[in-house]
């Protein structure tokens, strides 16, 4: 996974983050346009949907008639 924007981070390279988990400050590096967090997740060096990631199949699950969100 790649974590890019934060302004400070809270985790050392390569340990374990686990789902809830603080992992730094929003930041506003390069030229964005407002505090954020780039996510990323990486198999085999390919990027892959990181709403797979984020939550479970049962989170996702949202009211009749309406659009989870990430699966619009």
């Amino acid at each position: 996974t790649v974590y890019c924007h934060l302004a400070e981070t809270s985790w050392a390279l390569n340990s374990e983050i686990k789902q809830g988990q603080t992992i730094g400050i929003l930041g506003n590096t390069g030229h964005t346009t407002g505090p954020h967090v780039h996510y990323e997740v990486l198999i085999g060096g390919k990027l892959a949907d990181p709403i797979d990631y984020l939550w479970s199949l049962e989170d996702r699950k949202a009211p009749e008639g309406t659009i989870p969100f990430g699966m619009e």
